[in-house]
């Protein structure tokens, strides 16, 4: 056995006997373990030489005999740097063996370190116990934080927080830094005001410290991101031509400033914060960019270049200064030096970086600048990398986000994939796409929307601990609808926001946990193929896959795929998109409007003529079944009457179906066997008693439908079964519904469009400025609006009855999913104030309730109500939000819905035909369409029939 003295001597002998042995022997692995235990772990030398030898070790078994094996030499490291730990009270050696493991790309060792050192009883050295335990959580904090763990990154580093004393001189450093880290967890959770006051906390402490001057200039520009991130939360910048959001522009301006500061900071401490500084001015020059000011951008270009030119910054942020210079040559159109400028650099980065490690910023500039210089073989080839790295990346961070956190970090993926479709379809040949090209576009469009709702999960979810996560999925997601549709209860607008914030918050930790139990195969959104989708699709059949493109000259177009069973997939330029849309909304208008009894009816039938958007052309032949997965704006007209290659309208030769992605036809069958008899609701009884109870008459509620009680009792005596109606049509009710066969809904819907209210962004506020560590800083106290006041009973009714309509009206709610909803039994007596049973509630149900009803098997489902096809466009991935795609979410096969407001009368009477013809065998689409013919054969205007829609049934005419 090996003396203490002679041990690294033998341990030397043994490792490097190991690592020459072509295939390691047990025996000489368990000889460097035991001779590992003589490491003096006092001695900070033989510490860090037992670290390097083990990790080698560790390496060479993990690579030739597989993952346990491979641990062991780590797990002996790791009781070193516990025992150094437990013998000094310092924590250096755990936090430097973390890193290094990290580094390895092992950071559940390095998390289980931590943990277990956290769990370590030291006794107490001179007071080093608690900032031993501080530099621990801090460390434990951040890897949490970069491992996507942000709920116990921020347990973490609160501990860290509580065991700093923060009146003590000495340990000011220390918290400086460690408010930065929980900051951070903040700008994740897309909390900047949190994140603002945590920071502007870190530069007082700072301050006290005497801290350096580079690190107080990186708070700083942290600060100008918080800023930055909270003025983009009130909205676009500019409104209209030369008019400008005036509080986005605040917190702008608030950002500009903290920058400055911090490059004057930077600067006086050159050339060691070349780094520092250079990401600054890049900051600087993005925020230039936001402001139109080409002048100020391209000096910080240029500033930024001088100082990578002076050498000792590292090749990634060169590359980044180096896609800012190519941005502004682009801009200042000259495509052809800006791909001088980057071109080099891509080509020889494999000497010093794998290709797929370049930043997307460097890859779109080079990509648009390859476009417009004619460099074909270029523009596809940077394509595909950047399409490649997207889809890599893209996986692994749908897999174990929240619904809220996916939304955010999927937005310049889709914003990529633009680009990717317009650049490299702009040098394509005779219309014909690349199958690449078209499947960016299937793994990005509709990747988000199909994970809203019950039939993504229920697909995946097991018993146990996962069917436990879901169903708290399921109540957090029905409490932040709740919170969102009444505001009224929090009092202030910005305290009813927060209230709505936090309950997202605490719904992304449910939905995170239960990711997190699914694991990342099933959790993430698999991948697809176009010749996926070209196999799903019968001779007859030919789908419209329409997407956002942003071709070479920056512009966004509307782009039409064609795909058929067979041959190549076609593409089509459809126009720029703010003339189309602008089209596509006097469409809206002309559509939507109920025609006078008197009306000019050729005049009409002009304007639609005038507004109908085109796709196709005089030598088209289309299928006799046509499959439209629209995009934007397109998804809210009715596509039966475009008109075909003949300018015939499109319901006149062929069935038309709309599927929310191309993702949707390789679902498989969507019908079942496991499920129970049809529900027929409506007719629903709004008031409830409140007109009796109420001193006071609405002047804005909700009318009985006089006709939606004949419609429901005819479709459930066809179905044989008995209607819910009056009373009984309520939230609680319809909430607990389990997979029936058809679910057939009349009533009311609504859309809520309120957004960025005059009485919300004019809600007083103050404003508090003060110096801190010589910077001037800028901290929102909100004040309270709406306030309660102690009042009679009638009239406190009556006050919150005209809360809740502002709220509705002319506030609204923030969630994309809250903003459809129908509307129930007892929803006149909420709004106006009156108590309810928890059964009726607010009696409404929103999108977000819908798509976690449990309808997986059903074959139909019918809202027969106003707008309830109406949705918010979601321009991250492409798709519609709102009822119709809620239902689908929730395991529909299909989903009938309405584009505008519909009479009561006409309704009842195109349903009656809809079931007729479906009990004649015809498939959901078919009987649509057939319904539909047949109250236009009466002379009936487009009014009253073409707003409605059959999304996903895509079987097929019969």
């Amino acid at each position: 056995m090996a003396s203490k003295r002679s041990w690294r001597t033998e341990f030397e002998r043994c490792t490097e006997d190991a690592l020459q042995q072509g295939v390691i022997s047990a025996d000489i692995v368990e000889r460097c373990l035991s001779l590992s235990l003589y490491c003096d772990a006092t001695d900070e030398r033989q510490v860090d030489y037992a670290f390097t030898q083990l990790l080698h070790l560790a390496g060479r078994l993990w690579e030739e005999q597989g993952r346990e094996s491979g641990q062991r030499p780590i797990i002996a490291a790791m009781n070193i740097a516990l025992s150094a730990y437990a013998a000094t009270g310092d924590p250096q050696a755990v936090c430097v063996l973390a890193k290094r493991l990290t580094r390895h790309g092992v950071s559940f060792l390095s998390l289980a370190l931590y943990d277990k050192a956290v769990a370590t009883d030291v006794p107490p050295r001179a007071g080093m116990r608690p900032l031993a335990i501080a530099k621990l959580q801090n460390n434990r904090g951040n890897l949490l934080r970069e491992l996507g763990e942000l709920d116990q990154a921020e347990v973490a580093l609160t501990a860290c927080l509580d065991a700093i004393d923060r009146t003590s001189d000495d340990e000011q450093n220390l918290l400086s830094v460690a408010l930065n880290n929980p900051a951070l967890v903040y700008f994740r959770r897309k909390d900047h005001a949190r994140a603002r006051d945590t920071l502007v906390e870190a530069l007082g402490a700072m301050e006290r410290a005497s801290a350096d001057p580079a690190e107080t200039a990186i708070t700083l520009d942290n600060l100008a991101q918080a800023e930055i991130g909270l003025a983009r939360q009130t909205g676009p910048l500019w409104l209209s031509g030369d008019f400008v959001n005036a509080n986005a522009a605040a917190h702008f301006r608030t950002a500009e400033h903290y920058l400055e500061r911090a490059q004057q900071l930077l600067a006086e401490q050159l050339p060691q914060s070349g780094e520092d500084y250079v990401i600054s001015l890049i900051n600087s020059a993005d925020l230039a960019a936001e402001w139109r000011d080409d002048a100020k951008r391209g000096e910080y270009g240029r500033r930024a270049l001088e100082i990578v030119e002076r050498g000792n910054i590292s090749r990634e942020t060169s590359i980044l200064v180096m896609s800012l210079n190519g941005q502004l040559l682009l801009d200042a159109g000259q495509p052809d030096q800006a791909l001088a400028l980057l071109r080099p650099v891509f080509e020889d980065v494999g000497s010093t970086m794998p290709s797929h490690e370049l930043p997307s910023r460097f890859l779109t500039t080079l990509l648009r600048s390859a476009t417009l210089v004619g460099e074909r073989a270029l523009t596809e080839r940077v394509g595909r990398l950047l399409a490649e790295v997207d889809d890599d990346m893209l996986g692994r961070l749908l897999a174990g986000a929240a619904e809220s956190e996916a939304q955010r970090l999927f937005h310049p993926y889709g914003d990529r994939a633009e680009l990717i479709v317009g650049h490299c379809l702009f040098l394509a040949p005779g219309g014909l796409a690349p199958s690449w090209v078209y499947d960016v576009v299937l793994n990005r469009k509709g990747v988000l929307s199909e994970r809203q709702g019950l039939a993504w999960l229920r697909a995946r979810v097991g018993s146990g601990r996962s069917a436990e996560l879901l169903e708290q999925v399921r109540l957090l997601r029905a409490e932040v609808s709740r919170i969102d549709l009444d505001g009224t209860r929090a009092g202030a607008i910005q305290s009813a926001r927060r209230s709505y914030a936090d309950a997202v918050h605490r719904l992304a930790q449910a939905e995170a946990r239960l990711n997190r139990e699914l694991g990342p195969a099933q959790s993430a959104p698999p991948r697809i193929s176009s010749a996926d989708v070209q196999a799903s699709l019968d001779p007859d059949t030919v789908l419209l896959d329409l997407v956002i493109s942003q071709g070479p000259g920056g512009h966004r177009h509307y782009t039409m795929f064609l795909v058929r069973s067979g041959g190549p997939v076609e593409f089509r330029d459809l126009g720029r998109l703010e003339n189309v849309n602008e089209r596509i909304r006097a469409l809206q208008d002309v559509l939507a409007a109920a025609p006078a009894d008197d009306a000019d009816h050729e005049d009409r039938a002009a304007a639609l003529r005038r507004a109908m958007p085109e796709l196709f052309l005089p030598e088209d032949v289309l299928a006799p079944h046509i499959v439209v997965a629209p995009t934007g704006m397109w998804g809210l007209i009715p596509m039966c009457l475009l008109p075909d290659a003949e300018d015939v309208p499109l319901i006149e030769h062929h069935v038309v179906d709309v599927v929310p992605s191309a993702r949707w036809l390789l679902k498989g069958a969507r019908g079942s066997e496991d499920t129970g008899v049809p529900q027929v609701f409506g007719d629903p009884d709004f008031d409830l008693g409140f007109p009796q109870e109420s001193p006071f008459l609405l002047s804005i509620g909700l009318p009985r439908l006089p006709h939606t009680g004949d419609e429901v009792r005819a479709i459930a005596a066809s179905l044989a079964i008995e209607p819910i109606i009056g009373e009984n049509v309520t939230r609680e009710r319809l909430l607990a519904l389990s997979r029936p066969r058809i679910l057939h809904l009349a009533t009311h819907g609504v859309f809520l469009d309120a957004i960025g209210s005059l009485a919300e962004q004019s809600e007083p506020r103050a404003s508090v400025m003060r110096m801190v560590s010589g910077t001037a800083v800028v901290e929102d106290q909100d004040i309270s609006g709406w306030v309660t006041v102690d009042a009679p009973a009638a009239e406190s009714t009556a006050s919150l009855y005209q809360q809740r309509v502002e709220w509705l009206q002319t506030i609204g709610p923030s969630g994309q999913l809250s903003r459809s909803a129908l509307l129930l039994a007892g929803f006149n007596r909420w709004l106006a104030g009156l108590s309810t049973t928890p059964e009726v509630g607010t009696g409404m149900v929103s999108a977000g309730e819908f798509a976690l009803l449990d309808l997986m098997g059903t074959e139909l489902v019918v809202l027969s109500a106003c707008e309830t096809g109406v949705g918010a466009v979601n321009y991250a991935d492409g798709t519609l939000v709102g009822l119709r795609t809620a239902a689908l979410a929730a395991g529909a096969a299909c989903c009938v819905s309405s584009l505008w407001k519909v009479d009561d009368e006409q309704t009842s009477a195109l349903m009656s035909a809809f079931y007729r013809s479906l009990a004649d065998g015809h498939s959901s689409g078919a009987a649509l369409r057939t319904a539909q013919l047949e109250i236009r054969e009466r002379g009936a205007d487009p009014y009253f029939w073409a707003g409605w829609v059959a999304e996903g049934a895509i079987t097929g005419p019969r």
